[in-house]
């Protein structure tokens, strides 16, 4: 088992690591100056490139020690309570406690869950988002027709798939966690 977390492990880090440098790459040829950068971080922060490496090096690192206490760290709801949905079991995933969704807002959850749930949620994601991203600037690059596209919906229709991305690996993780949660109260 040890072998195929390893094993896992490093490929969903390569994978990763590849997402991450052919966006960075595909922007660098789209644009060497930056000018026509779409990611609100690069505009709100001023950055050039040599910034924008250290920030996707500083955040794919930590991504990366997230994936790592996901898939080696143990993190599970220890009380014994009956959890009849997913809703229930998200509040007590990260607060140890039913509470309204509402509460979400303010209430700090504690960190393994956080943790862990990123290293799951925002690895895939970010691996998705990478190559589609990065499959994007390249389109910009070769085809003037998706360059009109891009022009008039690109950055709106980008930003939907990208949020329905996170969703669906934020959906896919507490599905599966809630389902483990079941197993294991049941058994």
């Amino acid at each position: 088992m040890s072998k195929n977390k390893n094993l896992s492990f490093l490929i969903v880090c390569v994978l990763l690591v590849s997402s991450r440098t052919y966006d960075f790459l595909a922007t660098y040829f789209y644009t060497p100056d930056l000018r026509n950068e779409s990611n609100i971080l690069v505009k709100i922060f001023n950055l050039d490139y040599t910034g924008l490496f250290f920030i996707q090096l500083a955040l794919t690192s930590l991504v990366i020690f997230c994936y790592y206490i996901y898939l080696f760290e143990k993190y599970k709801i220890t009380e014994s309570v009956v959890l009849k949905n997913i809703k229930e079991f998200i509040s007590f995933f990260h607060y140890g406690k039913k509470i309204q969704l509402s509460s979400f807002l303010y209430k700090s959850p504690k960190l393994l869950s956080v943790i862990y749930s990123i290293g799951y949620i925002v690895t895939y994601s970010l691996i998705c988002i990478g190559f589609i991203v990065g499959t994007s600037t390249v389109f910009l690059i070769v085809s003037e027709k998706y360059k009109l596209f891009y022009t008039k919906y690109g950055t709106f229709t980008l930003y939907i798939i990208l949020i329905f991305i996170v969703l669906y690996f934020s959906y896919s993780f507490y599905r599966k966690e809630y389902t483990k949660y079941l197993k294991k109260s049941n058994a």
